[in-house]
């Protein structure tokens, strides 16, 4: 505009209007926010305009799990709250949630839900199978955000699935000698003692105790045995190859 020293009959067009709301709102969803300011000095956009760019941004924003990008948004440009509150915003909330939770986001996943109140059912599906797949890799803070913030139902950790990732979650940590998280995932999610007497998990909780043993950790050891009720025998199994390894 500025080289070709354009007439404002042309920048007040609404063509020319509505790329600019365009390019601000591209600005802004790529947090390029510092040209945002320049376009409204140029293409003399009003307060309209710029609140349907802005919110136009926040949307993109919203939609990726950009949930800094939001805030910048709303800060900035102090969005109404019918905008906020609109059946599009709810829409992109859903999206940038379920965005977050397939990517691992979970503490994102979380403010996105408190900050635009979505129901916990719209997206129960996703919720459901990041909770299994934290549990199933060990990630035990994760599912314990998860199952505190974002579970609907108390329920959801009985199901035939999710029961299964806790117990390859608590296996996985005690073979790894990861204590306080095998303990974590026992006590945030009532494992039954069944399960805890289970064959599999009794004989994870031995490989734990060795582990820990050959590092010379014995309080650790002490704690897996007590938590995870081994029986004498094994116990004593798992003392003398950890006191072996330890003297290697």
């Amino acid at each position: 505009k500025r080289e070709f020293s354009l007439p404002s009959v042309i920048t007040s067009s609404v063509i020319v209007q509505d790329a600019a709301k365009k390019g601000i709102a591209k600005c802004l969803s790529g947090n390029a926010n510092f040209y945002v300011d320049s376009f409204r000095e140029h293409f003399l956009l009003s307060g309209e305009d710029m609140q349907q760019a802005a919110f136009e941004g926040m949307k993109t924003c919203l939609s990726a799990g950009n949930i800094s990008g939001v805030k910048s948004i709303q800060n900035q440009f102090s969005l109404s709250e019918e905008m906020l509150s609109s059946e599009e915003t709810k829409q992109s909330a859903i999206k940038g949630m379920l965005k977050c939770l397939s990517d691992g986001s979970v503490d994102s996943a979380i403010e996105i839900k408190d900050k635009f109140s979505l129901p916990i059912d719209t997206v129960v599906d996703a919720v459901q199978a990041e909770l299994i797949k934290c549990l199933s890799k060990g990630s035990v803070n994760n599912a314990v955000k998860i199952k505190d913030r974002l579970t609907f139902s108390p329920e959801i950790v009985t199901l035939p699935e999710v029961t299964q990732a806790i117990k390859e979650g608590m296996i996985k940590r005690l073979s790894d000698g990861n204590v306080n998280d095998a303990i974590i995932v026992k006590d945030q999610f009532l494992v039954a003692t069944d399960v805890i007497s289970s064959p599999e998990v009794q004989q994870s909780a031995k490989k734990g105790i060795v582990k820990q043993l050959s590092k010379g950790n014995i309080g650790d050891a002490v704690q897996i045995r007590d938590k995870f009720l081994l029986n004498a025998d094994v116990a004593q199994d798992a003392a003398r190859e950890g006191m072996q390894l330890l003297l290697l």
